[in-house]
């Protein structure tokens, strides 16, 4: 019934079979849509372990248009943009996940900080060593050792860079 979602599934069959389908309409789609149905591709996609990929144009709407997404929407979005390896999108969900005041904002500051370190930005490292350590504190306090370790492996990963201009 979402057209969103139709397009999407259709999209990653056609790529996978190498068959050129004709354009799908996606402009008369509603934000909802966009929304419900990206999150719900994010989820699908990931459970099958299938790559996705998603058009700009679609991306963009939904970025655009968050405010109309639930927390569980945010959280799909938030995992299926890290595994698209799109950390803008990551990033602005986790935003408007943590401006909800949910009781797992760990888990959005988690995104957040998972975003921060894929995204390379010149101060990026600081700010998601800061969101992770934040995540792993709340998520220990909260009893989520699946966070816990999520953003345990994600600080180790993280270099140090404070350390490169001592040497």
């Amino acid at each position: 019934a979402n057209p969103v979602l139709r397009g999407l599934i259709l999209e990653a069959l056609g790529a996978s079979l190498k068959v050129q389908l004709p354009p799908l309409s996606e402009a008369a789609s509603t934000p909802v849509q966009v929304i419900d149905g990206l999150a719900r591709a994010c989820d699908l996609f990931r459970a099958l372990d299938r790559p996705l990929t998603v058009s700009a144009a679609v991306l963009k709407r939904a970025e655009q248009h968050l405010e109309h997404a639930s927390a569980a929407q945010l959280h799909a979005l938030c995992a299926g943009g890290l595994w698209m390896g799109r950390p803008t999108l990551t990033y602005h969900a986790a935003g408007r996940g943590l401006a909800l005041f949910d009781a797992l904002a760990y888990r959005f500051l988690l995104a957040r900080g998972q975003a921060l370190s894929a995204s390379r930005a010149a101060d990026g490292e600081d700010r998601a060593r800061a969101c992770l350590r934040a995540a792993r504190e709340l998520a220990s306090r909260a009893r989520d050792m699946d966070a816990v370790r999520e953003a345990s492996a994600a600080l180790d990963h993280l270099p140090e860079w404070a350390m490169v201009p001592a040497m």
